[in-house]
């Protein structure tokens, strides 16, 4: 026989399964920042980068795609100019 779960959904209160030693330590680190205390603790967030340091990646992005589709270009050409006899 299957056993009830004691927390079916009707007024759900988590912390009555958890033992209570868990509890107290838990609630205890549980401390939310004032919100003076979170604008001075956290320094205001960077951009991780600039517009032109964007498209001088996707440049050198766009180039090594180029270059890697010119390279086997020429080694299958050269590889059918073996197969042709030439």
């Amino acid at each position: 026989m299957v056993m009830r779960n004691g927390n079916d959904g009707r007024g759900a209160r988590h912390w009555d399964d958890v033992p209570s030693r868990l509890r107290t330590r838990v609630s205890s680190q549980l401390r939310f920042p004032e919100p003076s205390e979170a604008s001075s603790e956290f320094p205001e967030p960077q951009p991780l980068f600039t517009f032109g340091e964007l498209v001088y990646d996707l440049s050198r992005l766009a180039l090594l795609f180029f270059a890697i589709a010119v390279a086997n270009t020429v080694f299958l050409l050269v590889a059918l100019s073996f197969l042709r006899g030439g």
